[in-house]
C-alpha cells in the first residue's frame, strides 16, 4: 500500500482507487526534492538511529529511489552559514520548501551521519551505529552516482573539516 502511495517521476500521487459514480481518483502533485529531504531523514533514523528506529523506519526502505532528487533542494540548503532568519510557511505544494536554519542543520545531520559521524539526531551514547551495512551502502552509492550541486560537495568538505560542530556550524 506504501508502495501506491509514493509520487511518481513528475511528484504527482494518484489515490489507488477510483471513488463515485464519476470514478474519480484523487491525486496530488508534490515537490520531488522535498520527498527526497524527507526520506533522507528517515533512512537517517533507519540506518543510524537507535533499535526502534531501525525497527520504525524499515519500511522507508521503498522510497530509495526518492533520495536523488535532493539534488533540486535550493542551494541554500547546502550552504555553510545557517540562515537564522524566522521561517515562512511553506507555499502550498508542489513549490518546494524554502530554506531555513532548522532544514540546513537537518541536512548537514544526515549528509554527516552517511559519512561516518555522529550527530544530534543520534539521541543514545556511544560511537554511531550503523544498522544495515548493506542497505548504507546502497543509498551512498545511490548518492555518489547522482549528479549534485557543486554546493553539496562544497558541504561534505565543510563536514569533514568541523566534525565536532558541523551541524550547528555556522561560517561568517
Amino acid at each position: 500500500m506504501l508502495e501506491m502511495l509514493l509520487p511518481d517521476e513528475n511528484g504527482y500521487i494518484a489515490f489507488p482507487l477510483k471513488l463515485g459514480v464519476d470514478q474519480w481518483k484523487p491525486y496530488s502533485e508534490v515537490a520531488l526534492c522535498d520527498v527526497g529531504f524527507k526520506v533522507q531523514r528517515r533512512l537517517t533514523e533507519y540506518l543510524y538511529g537507535s533499535e526502534s528506529e531501525f525497527i520504525l523506519y524499515q519500511h522507508v526502505k521503498l522510497a530509495l529511489p526518492y533520495l536523488k532528487y535532493i539534488k533540486d533542494l535550493d542551494v541554500g540548503y547546502y550552504d555553510k552559514k545557517i540562515d537564522t532568519s524566522k521561517p515562512t510557511l511553506p507555499e502550498p505544494t508542489p513549490v518546494p520548501l524554502r530554506v531555513n536554519g532548522a532544514g540546513q542543520e537537518l541536512l548537514r545531520a544526515c549528509v554527516g551521519n552517511s559519512l561516518g559521524y555522529k550527530s544530534d539526531l543520534n539521541e543514545y551514547s556511544g560511537p554511531i551505529r550503523h544498522n544495515d551495512l548493506e542497505f548504507e551502502k546502497e543509498m551512498n552509492d545511490l548518492l555518489s552516482n547522482t549528479e549534485m550541486p557543486k554546493e553539496y560537495y562544497d558541504l561534505i568538505e565543510f563536514i569533514h573539516e568541523h566534525k565536532d560542530n558541523y551541524v550547528d556550524y555556522s561560517e561568517e
